[in-house]
């Protein structure tokens, strides 16, 4: 007498649902086991087969591999698994700068934490703008490589995104009308300078009134450049004559 001995040749299909949920299946009638630290086979029964087809939303708190194996409906546990990969997902946001991250498409959840995790192949949407006062904005990938704004990109394997830019240095013209600048008048500024407040220059024989210009047309002293300012300043000097004329009586 003889006896068959068979080996149960299914493969479970594994499709990703979106960035945390996976489903999965094979023959009708099956049970499947999912675990991210079962490389071998289940005994056909181990705990935790279900008849489910989906994960559901996973709570992805680092990288690694789900297996799913399947057993048929008279207890035989495949000889293949099915694996997808969980993927990490880094931000980097350099001063000067903002990055969005979206899960899936332009139109997704975003999200801000970092790191994130996420099923193998999900695309993440990246999108870097620069802050005011900021310019040269740069956008790169964790080895360094610039990678093109407002794009999409699978994740198969880590990301990362890092962004950068330069501060803007923004100029101070001084229009003296024959006076003489105050030495510690600045002649640039950017918008991380503190709060510069000009001083009074000089012109001998003159009053100064005050500045015009870049604050308005009205003569004013001590005028400031508050921080957090952005864009180049002109300033011109108004004077007054101030000589006194004597009379003598011949």
């Amino acid at each position: 007498s003889y006896t068959a001995n068979w080996t149960y040749s299914a493969t479970p299909s594994i499709t990703r649902s979106d960035y945390n949920t996976f489903t999965y299946s094979a023959t009708a009638g099956s049970s499947y086991f999912v675990s991210t630290s079962q490389s071998t086979a289940p005994s056909a029964s181990a705990s935790g087969w279900t008849t489910s087809t989906t994960t559901g939303d996973l709570t992805l708190s680092a990288t690694g591999t789900y297996y799913v194996w399947v057993k048929d409906a008279n207890g035989n546990v495949s000889a293949n698994k099915a694996t997808i990969a969980i993927r990490k997902v880094e931000r980097s946001v350099g001063t000067g700068t903002t990055l969005t991250t979206k899960y899936e498409s332009s139109s997704g959840t975003a999200f801000t934490a970092s790191p994130v995790y996420v099923l193998n192949g999900t695309p993440i949407y990246v999108s870097a703008a620069l802050k005011t006062g900021y310019e040269s904005l740069t956008l790169k990938n964790g080895s360094g490589t610039a990678i093109t704004n407002n794009t999409t990109h699978n994740a198969t394997g880590d990301l990362k995104f890092v962004t950068g830019a330069t501060e803007s240095t923004y100029t101070i013209t001084y229009t003296m009308n024959s006076g003489t600048n105050a030495s510690g008048n600045p002649s640039s500024y950017k918008v991380t300078t503190n709060t510069i407040t000009l001083a009074d220059p000089s012109r001998s024989g003159y009053t100064f009134n005050g500045w015009t210009g870049s604050n308005g047309t009205t003569p004013q002293k001590g005028v400031q450049i508050a921080k957090g300012s952005t864009g180049n300043k002109s300033y011109t000097a108004n004077w007054t004559y101030s000589a006194t004329p004597s009379i003598t009586r011949s």
